[in-house]
């Protein structure tokens, strides 16, 4: 929303039409009186699945390519341990890359103008972008459209992202936790360490 109204507040008279995915936008701007549309609408979910299986094969095929060359990582296998990390980080580029080419099809020739942040932020260690990156901008630049940079509190959104990714569990969810999972899987739920021979390990 803050992107809305820093790019809106500066040309509050321009007409435009705007385009997004975020389902609270969709609800929310057109009784601000905007004209809203989303890049999903009527997309085959063939494609959808595709892209999936693409990003799927593609990651699966360079860890194997990789295991191949590197004769010392015998010891690890590379397309269990590390393909779907890589495939999470290969699909949201490719179907965000479909819903842009999606919006400037639809633009046609008007102006086509993408607001966000194009600096994308690792997640921990993990090949994969961060919940609240603004891919959109970030492969904007790289097709060469027009970028009007806003500066997100990125303290702000990474708190937002912990309260998502490790929220304590409650009373009622830490219970059906224990309830439907191994020892080992539920055990630092509980604030409890788990050493070698304590906790059993499940997946």
């Amino acid at each position: 929303m803050s992107a809305y109204e820093a790019l809106r507040e500066s040309d509050p008279k321009a007409l435009r039409v705007w385009w997004t995915t975020s389902p609270y936008l969709l609800v929310n701007l057109p009784k601000r009186g905007e004209t809203v549309l989303t890049p999903e609408k009527a997309l085959p979910q063939a494609l959808f699945d595709n892209l999936g299986k693409l990003s799927y094969d593609l990651s699966w095929e360079i860890c194997g390519r990789v295991q191949e060359i590197c004769s010392w990582l015998d010891f690890v296998d590379l397309q269990m341990t590390l393909a779907q990390a890589l495939q999470r980080t290969y699909m949201p580029i490719l179907y965000k890359g479909l819903l842009l080419s999606r919006v400037k099809e639809a633009a046609a020739e008007s102006r086509l103008e993408v607001v966000g942040d194009p600096t994308v932020r690792p997640a921990d260690l993990m090949p994969q972008f961060g919940r609240f990156d603004t891919l959109y901008s970030h492969l904007a630049i790289r097709a060469g459209l027009k970028v009007s940079r806003h500066s997100f509190d990125h303290a702000k959104l990474h708190r937002l992202e912990e309260s998502v990714t490790s929220r304590t569990l409650g009373r009622a969810e830490t219970l059906l936790s224990i309830m439907t999972n191994t020892p080992g899987s539920f055990w630092p739920k509980l604030g409890v360490p788990c050493t070698d021979g304590d906790c059993s390990q499940g997946l």
